[in-house]
């Protein structure tokens, strides 16, 4: 049903002229205490009361992805009124007028990214870009805000850029008296498979520190702040995207979201380890998480016990060599080897004492942290792009 138009706006006008009054006795719309708002007001809220178009908003419920709630006269009014002021009521009126017609909401969910540069920004897949954080345009409060606070909570990350996903929420606006449907989709709003796939990709910690929803000037019921993530790192470092790697984390999402639900959890939890070890200022942090990010990505697709703990050290070196070293040197073959064994014996070292040993003290213990991060984020694209290893065939080979 259309609203009236014609009798709508001049209601909206007056309110609107009205505004610093009805500023000052906000309290009083709230709590629907209409004999202290003034005559403007008190109009438009009879019109939103008598209106069959609005029934809804007359202690009905909303719901979106991640939240909702009660829909009460007040919150129409505040739309309609702070609307027209930045506008005109005709404008505010057309855009409650498209609300209502809609039967779901055009939205772009935002994404602050720490880790990930370029020069320029670039299409991820459709509907969704990444933009350097030089050449963001259209600021946000929110985005101001988490930015903010990125700065203060972190020692050395500072937000590189961010994602911006074109995505539909569903519209559903109940009337007073029926039990509103529970919204728990939360496909076209999770992150987890973008952080997996740059984080595969760039050779330093990446941080997704915080998302959120920015719903059209014209959607009546909104939420600010509607954040999904609150994680910060310690460090950071900044990769500048090239096309090959641009292209290369177009190939990991497609594999990601390939994976079943095992698989994915495996490899989820295997990044989030390595996100870790490459964020902590401690040496002892890096190694005890680098050690579970070893352990899990070399002994994916491993049918033998684990519980033979004289060997998980040969093992796990051995898994690490001839899987990385498919198209390497006998030489190369065993510095991975050296590698895994020392990586082992550095960060057993680490959880059993809680310190580094004197062997892997200073320059040589940073180096291996580094380049046990890089077999492992080697290995886990590997085995995302050609499927978990069948070990007896690769250590035959």
């Amino acid at each position: 049903m259309a609203l009236n138009a014609a009798t709508l706006v001049p209601l909206v006008t007056a309110a609107t002229n009205d505004r610093a009054k009805l500023s000052e006795n906000f309290p009083a719309l709230q709590l629907d205490q209409r004999e202290k708002l003034p005559v403007s007001v008190q109009s438009l809220l009879a019109y939103i009361d008598s209106e069959t178009a609005l029934s809804a908003f007359r202690g009905g419920q909303y719901r979106f992805v991640g939240g909702g709630g009660d829909v009460q006269p007040y919150m129409l009014v505040h739309f309609l009124v702070d609307r027209a002021a930045v506008t005109s009521a005709e404008v505010a009126v057309s855009d409650l007028e498209r609300y209502l017609q809609a039967p779901e909401i055009p939205c772009v969910q935002r994404i602050l990214v720490c880790g990930v540069g370029a020069s320029a920004p670039f299409e991820i897949e459709p509907g969704t870009t990444f933009i350097p954080w030089g050449q963001i345009k259209d600021a946000d409060e929110i985005l101001e805000q988490e930015a903010a606070r990125v700065r203060a909570g972190a020692l050395f990350s500072y937000p590189s850029g961010v994602i911006d996903r074109e995505i539909v929420l569903p519209k559903i606006l109940v009337d007073p008296g029926r039990e509103p449907p529970s919204v728990n989709d939360w496909s076209n709003t999770d992150t987890s498979t973008l952080a997996l796939a740059l984080q595969l990709v760039c050779p330093d910690a990446v941080a997704l520190p915080a998302n959120w929803i920015r719903f059209p000037d014209w959607c009546v019921i909104w939420q600010r702040g509607m954040r999904y993530l609150w994680v910060n790192l310690e460090r950071t470092g900044t990769h500048q995207m090239t096309e090959t790697d641009i292209t290369e984390l177009r190939s990991l999402l497609t594999r990601i979201r390939a994976l079943g639900q095992k698989d994915y959890d495996t490899l989820r939890l295997a990044t989030s380890r390595l996100v870790l070890a490459q964020s902590h200022m401690q040496p002892v942090e890096r190694a005890i998480d680098l050690r579970i990010a070893y352990e899990m990505t070399f002994f994916m697709g491993d049918t033998g016990d684990p519980r033979y703990q004289g060997e998980l050290r040969f093992r796990l070196a051995m898994h690490a060599a001839k899987l990385l070293g498919q198209a390497k040197t006998a030489d190369e073959r065993k510095q991975i080897f050296k590698v895994g064994r020392d990586l082992y014996d550095m960060c057993s070292g680490a959880i059993h004492s809680g310190r580094i040993s004197s062997d892997f003290d200073g320059e040589r213990g940073q180096r291996l942290l580094s380049e046990g991060a890089t077999m492992v984020r080697l290995a886990l694209k590997e085995m995302l792009m050609n499927g978990k290893p069948s070990w007896p065939d690769v250590l035959m080979a």
